[in-house]
């Protein structure tokens, strides 16, 4: 399923991860990268020519499916958390980590009106 996120509301991402939780549970489908995976392995490459400090903290503030954590935890990153305010994400990405062994930290924060 592909997601046009420029005109959705909290309640769009809550049905949206909901639907995304169920097709993990149900298939073990971690998702879409709804930024673009092309994006998320720019950001990646930049990480890994430019972080010196593995140990340092690195936030990912609305992880969604927590894919990006997962990646950043499988490059050597020792101290990765994300944050979202939907639920059912936070679900999803714990679950993603769990399948990918990362050792990361999920937890639901993020005022979804900022």
């Amino acid at each position: 399923m592909c997601y046009s996120y420029n005109n959705f509301s909290p309640d769009s991402w809550d049905d949206a991860y909901a639907v995304e939780l169920d097709n993990f549970s149900s298939r073990g489908d971690e998702g879409e990268v709804w930024f673009g995976e092309d994006a998320l392995f720019r950001v990646l490459g930049w990480m890994d020519g430019h972080a010196r400090d593995l140990g340092a903290p690195v936030l990912d503030l609305g992880c969604g499916n927590g894919i990006t954590c997962a990646h950043l935890a499988a490059s050597g990153f020792r101290d990765v958390s994300g944050v979202d305010y939907s639920e059912d994400a936070v679900r999803l990405a714990r679950k993603v980590a769990e399948k990918r062994g990362a050792d990361v930290k999920l937890e639901v924060g993020i005022d979804p009106g900022l």
